[in-house]
């Protein structure tokens, strides 16, 4: 099962507005503070508020804490930090472009470990320090604060930089969704006000509003940020996302002057949907923001997931590959058959269009008199990846009869035809060649004898009813195409028909009078032919010549 796990990114959120972040690897809350036991508490070391800390004087007095007990990092383990700088996908990996502590050292001096989601050890050169005492000279070495300097000077002109938590419990390098993100700011002088937003738009594989680890970011969708500013004067710019589908704004700087103080920010952040996709997350389709600038305030988290429709495809082909035109399809999802039923076109397939992704989709065929199927009636696909097409064939046999023609003797191959195969009088290889000893002599058989009787076929043998073409006789015409198709089974051809079913379907016929239905299907199946050279004729040899 999927699954989305939100953390609270920053003290900040705590206090003033929500940030949620996707992640695999790390829960709960990590922030940045300050250590008044080494560095003090006057606006020196944090510029704007001591409970809610994410502007500092100098990159020195950004400490690194585990959490308040409400929501510290879980789950207990071993972790490392990295500084980045902000803007398109986080990547905290040494080596990488934006990765601001990898110029003084490497990971492995940045790692640490967590009980009760609190430090408990680092053994790396960085300070470690347990906040306890005033006016300190050096650290204590004791747990839990752990100072994130020395790392390089950002380039982002707010002087804005990323704090990265990242879990190692799946080892070295991590993927960016196995860390946490949280944003503070450096920055001399008078205090004001700046805020950040993020997010990803990532190509919602299956639909499910979640962004899974094989989900893979779109690049060039356009985010709109429209609302109101601190200032109460509209915001309304838009950005784009990069190649991994990642974006950021960086709003202006807001100076007051004198009493006045920052107002409500007001913003509605959503996406351009582009035509041909569909939007799973979030629901409803903007995000939502609202709080009271605290200095420099950081909304992460801010992801939109698309995806586009898919289609399945049943086809329908006979032995020789020919397609079917006309077959009885279904669509079935989650193993429930959806009506109605489709039938195949000219190309022998039927396409469902404009399906959701995330879906198991399978397909049955129907049945049809004089055909036997030569694989499975049912497919099931995988689960349906948006965009993509699902096809199956189906593959079945017509029933390979022969007509009453021949079974009377007719000339398909030029000879006496299947009138030797009659009887063991006058085919001595009857019984040896494949007949079922059981079947009457057909020659001498009144067919009233034998089968379920019928009037007007008093005193017809088999023999007479294959000869006499049926006339206008409902019941002569079904009662020779019967005696035809009984012989057919008999053969052990791939008749679609048992001996014993077409007798059950002579005494259904004379119950109901409805022997032109049976003529015309059982006439089907006995004209069944070849497809190759030469052209139609009857499967089986007549033997005796």
């Amino acid at each position: 099962m999927k699954t989305r796990l939100l953390i609270v990114l920053g003290l900040t959120m705590l206090l003033a507005f929500g940030i949620t972040i996707v992640a695999s690897g790390v829960g709960g809350a990590a922030f940045t503070t300050y250590n008044a036991s080494i560095d003090g508490a006057s606006k020196d070391v944090c510029k704007n508020s001591a409970i809610n800390c994410n502007i500092y004087g100098a990159k020195e007095y950004v400490w690194l804490n585990g959490g308040p007990d409400a929501n510290h990092l879980k789950p207990d383990g071993w972790y490392f930090f990295a500084v980045l700088e902000p803007g398109g996908q986080p990547n905290p990996n040494d080596d990488s472009p934006k990765n601001l502590s990898d110029d003084y050292d490497v990971y492995t001096n940045r790692v640490f470990r967590t009980e009760g989601g609190e430090v408990v050890e680092y053994n790396g050169t960085h300070w470690l320090d347990s906040g306890i005492g005033k006016n300190k000279k050096a650290p204590d070495d004791k747990p839990p604060y752990i100072r994130l300097f020395p790392y390089a000077d950002t380039s982002n002109p707010g002087g804005v930089y990323i704090m990265a938590i990242c879990s190692l419990e799946n080892g070295y390098p991590v993927a960016p969704r196995d860390c946490k993100y949280d944003a503070f700011k450096v920055k001399a002088g008078k205090l004001d006000y700046q805020f950040m937003l993020e997010g990803m738009k990532f190509h919602d594989l299956y639909a499910d509003g979640i962004n899974d680890e094989d989900d893979p970011g779109l690049e060039g969708w356009e985010i709109t940020i429209k609302g109101t500013g601190p200032d109460g004067k509209p915001i309304d710019t838009s950005v784009f996302t990069d190649a991994d589908g990642t974006w950021s704004w960086l709003s202006p700087v807001y100076t007051f002057i004198g009493n006045a103080t920052p107002g409500q920010v007001e913003l509605e952040v959503c996406e351009v949907v582009k035509d041909g996709w569909y939007q799973s997350y979030p629901d409803p389709a903007c995000h939502t923001l609202t709080f009271t600038p605290s200095g420099f305030d950081y909304f992460g988290g801010l992801d939109f997931g698309n995806y586009k429709k898919v289609s399945v495809e049943a086809c329908k082909i006979d032995q020789y590959r020919f397609p079917v035109v006309g077959w009885p399809v279904y669509l079935t999802i989650e193993s429930e058959k959806q009506e109605p039923v489709q039938y195949t076109g000219a190309d022998g397939c039927y396409v469902w269009e404009d399906l959701k992704p995330g879906i198991v989709y399978d397909v049955h065929e129907g049945t049809l008199p004089g055909w036997f199927p030569l694989g499975p009636e049912d497919y099931v696909f995988e689960m349906a990846v948006s965009g993509e097409s699902y096809s199956h064939t189906f593959q079945n046999a017509y029933a390979e009869g022969c007509t009453p023609g021949f079974w009377q003797g007719g000339n398909d191959f030029g000879t006496a035809g299947g009138k030797w195969l009659w009887n063991e009088d006058n085919d001595p290889d009857w019984t040896a060649s494949g007949s079922q000893g059981s079947n009457p002599y057909t020659w001498t058989t009144e067919f009233n004898n034998y089968f379920t009787s019928w009037s007007s076929l008093d005193g017809l043998t088999m023999m007479d009813l294959v000869g006499t073409g049926g006339g206008s006789d409902d019941a002569r015409k079904a009662a020779r195409s019967l005696v035809a198709a009984y012989l057919n089974a008999s053969w052990g051809m791939g008749f679609p028909y048992s001996t014993d079913k077409l007798s059950s379907k002579w005494s259904e016929a004379v119950a109901s009078g409805n022997f032109l239905e049976l003529h015309n299907e059982l006439d089907a199946a006995n004209n069944a032919y070849w497809r190759d050279e030469p052209p139609a004729h009857c499967p089986i040899s007549a033997s005796g010549y």
